[in-house]
């Protein structure tokens, strides 16, 4: 009998998955606001709308997770509007993770849906 190895990343979802809520609340069709993490550096230029869309796609598709989930992004002027289904509390959190840590987002709209609770 042999003991079954989990990559860190697995233990983080594991975690995050058992300190969500079982039901109802964010992310059933409640909207949330969200300030950036990531800053610009000073004197760089606000990315226009399709480069902020076009970067946020491409870190959400280096993701397995994301890469067959339904996820809408639009941007205006460093606004990030996040739609769409994902499987879980935990798939929602590192969206929103990924979209936050993205230079040049000013502020996140997140309308993201959870379709199962637990």
């Amino acid at each position: 009998m042999g003991f079954a190895r989990f990559s860190r990343t697995t233990a983080c979802l594991w975690l995050l998955e058992a300190a969500a809520p079982l039901g109802g609340g964010i992310g059933c069709g409640m909207r949330e606001t969200l300030p950036p993490v990531v800053a610009l550096p000073p004197g760089a230029p606000q990315p226009t709308d399709e480069q902020l869309t076009a970067a946020i796609h491409a870190r959400l598709d280096r993701d397995w997770i994301f890469q067959s989930r339904d996820i809408r992004i639009a941007s205006s002027a460093g606004v990030v509007m996040l739609t769409g289904w994902v499987e879980t509390y935990t798939e929602r959190t590192l969206a929103i993770d990924i979209v936050r840590t993205t230079p040049g987002v000013l502020r996140i709209d997140d309308d993201i849906r959870v379709t199962r609770s637990f």
